[in-house]
């Protein structure tokens, strides 16, 4: 067992580094959950959970900067793509971005 010494935190090694246990070697993850291509990739979908939240009610995005602790150019790109993929959705009145609610039939 390690020492734990004052004033150090412990972080876990990875699984990958964990030499395997008893029983065999750990399960695969499951099919449907992929890891992110790039750290890139893991940061917007950081920032896609995040903004969705935010975005309950229309939200302009001066506020999702602030929300967030962002400059409003960065927000304004993130909004804008999450608008391509067909995320969330730009408001005129009230104005704002608001999560894009699907149809009944779709």
């Amino acid at each position: 067992m390690r020492e734990v010494r004052p004033g150090v935190v412990q972080v876990p090694k990875p699984a990958a580094l964990v030499s395997p246990s008893p029983e065999g070697p750990p399960e695969p993850a499951s099919p449907t959950v992929s890891a992110p291509a790039t750290p890139a990739d893991a940061l917007f979908a950081a920032v896609r959970e995040a903004i969705t939240l935010l975005l309950k009610t229309p939200v302009k995005d001066v506020e999702v900067a602030a929300a967030l602790d962002l400059t409003t150019a960065q927000a304004k790109a993130w909004l804008q793509r999450l608008a391509d993929e067909g995320v969330i959705e730009k408001q005129k009145k009230p104005a704002g971005y608001i999560v894009k609610q699907s149809g009944l039939f779709e």
